[in-house]
């Protein structure tokens, strides 16, 4: 085994074991015509926080929460947790139109289907 397997294999191990700290957003997926709309509950999280990949046809979405207290902390019971979620998303979604929003806690993906992949209706002409 190569040095380069061995080092990318230990990065892999700890970032999965960093993603174990993470809670998996509940998330409700919609299919329109035109596409899909995925809304997930991420309390919390701030724009700035957030990061929305697509790579190789997997959909992730992570986001950190942080709480700011002021003053000396004395004790720790509660630690908050990111959010970790990954989707395979059909070869029919158009990435570069994919809209996100995030408003009160709620993040809003808009994926439309790619051009080539909506319905088309052919019309026929009569020829005489």
């Amino acid at each position: 085994m190569s040095n380069n397997n061995l080092v990318s294999s230990e990065n892999k191990d700890a970032k999965l074991a960093l993603r174990q700290h993470y809670v998996t957003p509940a998330v409700d997926i919609y299919e329109q015509d035109g596409g899909l709309t995925l809304v997930a509950g991420m309390p919390g999280v701030n724009r700035k926080q957030l990061v929305i990949d697509v790579e190789r046809g997997v959909l992730s979405i992570e986001g950190q929460t942080r709480i700011e207290q002021e003053g000396e902390r004395l004790f720790r019971e509660f630690a908050p947790a990111g959010y970790y979620r990954q989707f395979r998303l059909p070869d029919e979604i158009d990435l570069n139109k994919i809209d996100a929003q995030l408003k009160n806690g709620v993040l809003t993906l808009k994926m439309p289907k790619a051009d080539t992949a909506m319905p088309k209706r052919i019309a026929v002409k009569t020829v005489h």
